[in-house]
Formats: C-alpha cells, structure tokens, sequence
C-alpha cells in the first residue's frame, strides 16, 4: 500500500513536471513565432531602403552624368585688372 501510494505521488510529480514542461514549450513556441515575425518585418524593411538606396544611386548618377553649364565668368587664369564699372545715369532729369 505504501508503495501504491510512492507511485501515484511520482506519478503526481512527473504529470505536474510536464505540464510545467509544456508550458514553457508553449511560452518558446510563442517567442520563436515573434521573433520570425520580427525578423520577416526587419528583411521587408532592409528590401524597401535597399531598393530606395538603388533609386537614389541611380538619381545621382543621372544628376552627375548631366552636363551643367558653368554660370559667370570665363576667364583665363590671369587676364589682368577688370574694366571699371559703368556709370548709372538716371533717366528722369
């Protein structure tokens, strides 16, 4: 009888252990699905500025490409002293 009564308290233990078990495995499980999730969202946004990264590669090669006119003056290195300005002469006199 005694030896009825140490079986059933182990097996008592040993259920109360794998529930315990199967709990910590639901908790994982739980955290694995989360994590995945986090990881699928971080690749999505690594692809969004990877691409956005190509696009402005590509806009900055087309701006550099493009031949920009040089605006004012052009001069040879040393062309001496610049002409004096001209004066105004109002028109209302």
């Amino acid at each position: 009888m005694e030896g009825d009564q140490m079986l059933c308290a182990q097996n008592n233990y040993l259920k109360t252990k794998a529930d315990g078990l199967k709990c910590e495995l639901s908790i994982k499980e739980a955290e694995i699905s989360n994590l995945k999730t986090r990881l699928e969202a971080t690749q999505r946004s690594d692809h969004e500025t990877r691409s956005h990264l190509e696009g402005t590669v590509a806009i900055i090669k087309l701006i550099t490409a493009i031949k920009i006119p040089k605006i004012g003056l052009n001069r040879d290195l040393n062309p001496g002293p610049l002409a004096p300005k001209a004066r105004i002469i109002p028109l209302d006199h």
